[in-house]
């Protein structure tokens, strides 16, 4: 997204703005707008993964602040391990 220029790079900043701020306000739209997917994704993965549900979705928040870790800055991820070609070669 960051790469495609536009408005994508501008929505990056922001998803992180949001995730990152305490505000009572911005806390009850993550929960609007993420809370029933994820909720829905835990359970569907409770289902064929042998772990406890509890265990699954403190996972799946290590996943969530992975993606907007990524997502924030792509070469964060070249910065700490090097170039995807380095790493694969």
């Amino acid at each position: 997204m960051k790469l495609a220029g536009g408005n994508a790079a501008a929505f990056l900043p922001l998803q992180a703005a949001v995730h990152a701020a305490a505000q009572p306000h911005l806390l009850d739209l993550r929960r609007e707008i993420y809370d029933a997917p994820l909720v829905a994704y835990i359970d569907a993965l409770a289902r064929v993964i042998p772990f406890p549900r509890n265990v699954i979705a403190r996972r799946m928040g290590f996943l969530v602040g992975s993606y907007l870790f990524v997502l924030n800055d792509l070469a964060r991820l070249d910065d700490l391990g090097g170039k995807a070609d380095d790493v694969l070669s």
